[in-house]
Formats: structure tokens, C-alpha cells, sequence
């Protein structure tokens, strides 16, 4: 009933990301210039049908990355993730990019082969400067760009290996000239478990739109005790409540469901 920030970021953006990372981006354009419902609504299923093929794809991806890592388990050791291999598929390199970021807590490149040449996408870990790196092996990339925590690239196959090479040197200066400005999380309010009531989820909306510069408030509960726990995703993640708190308020941990329990 009553669009959000988060609706925008985490459903209807990816979405139109999906047209893009498909190679099929004019489904995107004939969505959002659309003058009638029916144009929209038949442009808006073959968007989501991308998004499902563009979903379909990174799991392929993924379990050809996992497989990848064991055979070669001395890679995830490396100051700097590093993956290629000519079966994967493209489209879909920075999200399994920002997946090896979460899964090995360092900077990760991952590059696929795409029209005869290798795209490939780099992310930070902490606040590393992924574009500063990419400016130390530019002369071996036909292009790049981005942002501080992600940027993409494309360069010829044949370079591919020259590029891991220089990246294992180029990293060590890279990390040590990181400036550490990560600081803990601290909470913005801090509750017990039976003042958590859907109230204070509808006053906090105000302060929305959420993103960068103005992120979502962190909230913190004091005394919780953890109830009902019901793993989701084979344990990836996992849904439960806090004992004392609204029942109408559900609680969710994202990716560290196994941590968490």
C-alpha cells in the first residue's frame, strides 16, 4: 500500500539491474517509459522473468566459484580474492563478487568471459579504495570505472593471468596504504525486549528515505532472550522472535543464521 526506500533498493532495483545484468536492458526501458497499464504490466513480467533467469544464473555461478575454491583451496589465502575461469557465465560478476567478499572477509575480483572479452567486477571489504587499485593495473585493462567500494573492468582473456600476477603485487602496496576508519557499531536507542513495539517501527519510517548518508537506525536490545528460532535457506538464514517483545514484530538475521545459533 505505501512504497518505501527499502522497496526501491531491495525490490524494485534489482529488478531493473536484472535487464542490464541479462543483456537485455531495452525490457527496462519499455517498462519505465510505458504510457498505458497494459504495456506496464506486460514489460513488468518480462522484467521479473529476467530477474528470475538472472537469479537461476549467480546460483550457477556460485556453486561453480565453491567448486573452483576446492580445487584450489590455496586461493582463499591470498591477500585479495581472485577468481576466473573460462565456464562461467556473465552478467551476474558483482553480485557473486560482493559473495566472495561475505564469504571471505577480504577484497574479491571475479571475472567472466563476455563477447570475447573478460568483465569483471571488484569490491572493498572494509573501506578500501577498489578504484585506486584498479589505477595500478590500468595499462592491462581496456576499461574500468566505478565507485570506491565497487568498480568493473573489462580486459582481453589473453591478459587475464598477467592481471592475477600484478594484482598479488599491486594489493600489498594497495592494503598498506588503507587508512583504518572503520569504527564498532553502536545503536542509536537502546530498548528492553517489551519496549519494542510495532509504534516505534512506524515512527521510525519518518526518518525515511534510508541509504547512503542517512542509513537505517540501528537499534539495540538489552537483556534479549531469543525464542522460536526457525532456521531459512538450508541455515543461511534464519527467523525468530524475542521473548517480551510485540508479537507482531518479526525478527530475522541475515547470512549468519549458524553464528547467530
Amino acid at each position: 500500500d505505501k512504497l518505501t526506500s527499502k522497496d526501491l533498493g531491495w525490490g524494485i532495483g534489482p529488478a531493473l539491474n536484472a535487464a542490464g545484468r541479462m543483456g537485455k536492458t531495452e525490457v527496462a526501458v519499455k517498462l519505465l517509459l510505458a504510457q498505458d497499464d497494459k504495456t506496464a504490466d506486460l514489460a513488468a513480467k518480462d522484467l521479473l522473468q529476467l530477474n528470475t533467469e538472472r537469479k537461476e544464473r549467480t546460483k550457477r555461478n556460485l556453486f561453480k566459484v565453491e567448486e573452483y575454491f576446492k580445487r584450489k583451496p590455496e586461493r582463499t589465502n591470498e591477500k585479495i580474492i581472485f577468481c576466473y575461469e573460462p565456464d562461467m557465465e556473465p552478467g551476474v560478476s558483482g553480485i557473486v563478487a560482493t559473495k566472495l567478499v561475505e564469504t571471505y572477509k577480504r577484497p574479491a575480483i571475479f571475472i567472466t568471459p563476455d563477447h570475447g572479452h573478460g568483465r569483471g567486477s571488484i569490491r572493498s571489504f572494509e573501506n578500501e579504495n577498489v578504484l585506486d587499485l584498479l589505477n595500478l593495473v590500468s595499462d592491462l585493462l581496456i576499461h574500468f570505472g566505478g565507485h570506491k567500494e565497487a568498480g568493473g573492468f573489462s580486459i582481453e582473456l589473453k591478459n587475464i593471468p598477467v592481471l592475477e600476477q600484478k594484482l598479488k603485487t599491486a594489493a600489498l602496496e594497495w592494503l598498506q596504504q588503507k587508512v583504518t576508519l572503520s569504527t564498532p557499531e553502536k545503536s542509536m536507542v537502546s530498548l528492553l525486549a517489551t519496549d519494542l513495539t510495532d509504534k516505534i517501527f512506524k515512527e521510525l519510517q519518518i526518518f525515511q528515505p534510508f541509504g547512503q548518508e542517512n542509513p537505517e537506525p540501528l537499534l539495540s536490545i538489552r537483556n534479549a532472550k531469543i525464542i522460536s528460532f526457525k532456521p531459512m535457506s538450508e541455515g543461511q538464514h534464519a527467523r525468530f522472535q524475542v521473548l517480551g517483545a510485540s508479537s507482531k514484530i518479526k525478527f530475522i538475521i541475515w547470512n549468519r543464521a549458524a553464528e547467530l545459533e
